[in-house]
């Protein structure tokens, strides 16, 4: 549709179009355009409504895309900041993970509270500092 290609491998850089991405430089919250992601549980809706409630009046912008793997090819090339979501399965961020991290960027993942065979996700620019949010 955006006529866009990225793609990853384990020696190359992450490239958008044959060219390589890096993630943004904002290293203030202040100034950040963030996703969060909601699964389709109750607990995972409500969990990530009180997540909203914490990061919208701290960040730039929230964004919702609907897609983990979009969300963190849009932070390996800069046109955001951060994802997060209490709930996703490995499945859905692996290439997304590996393309941010050759790019500079963090993936940190920890088992979800709610389901455990899904991890919650926290993904930026290696830049942001999250402390109080999470």
């Amino acid at each position: 549709m955006l006529d866009e290609m990225f793609a990853v491998d384990f020696e190359g850089p992450a490239t958008r179009n044959g060219s390589p991405v890096r993630p943004s430089d904002r290293g203030e919250l202040s100034e950040a355009v963030v996703t969060l992601g909601f699964s389709k549980s109750k607990e995972s809706i409500d969990a990530g409504m009180e997540r909203y409630r914490r990061f919208a009046h701290r960040v730039r912008k929230t964004r919702m895309m609907g897609s983990a793997a979009l969300a963190l090819a849009y932070i390996a090339c800069g046109r955001l900041d951060a994802y997060v979501e209490e709930m996703i399965s490995i499945w859905d961020i692996a290439a997304g993970q590996l393309m941010l991290e050759r790019g500079g960027g963090k993936v940190e993942l920890s088992p979800s509270e709610i389901d455990p065979d899904k991890s919650g996700i926290v993904s930026y620019n290696g830049k942001l500092n999250f402390e109080g949010l999470l």
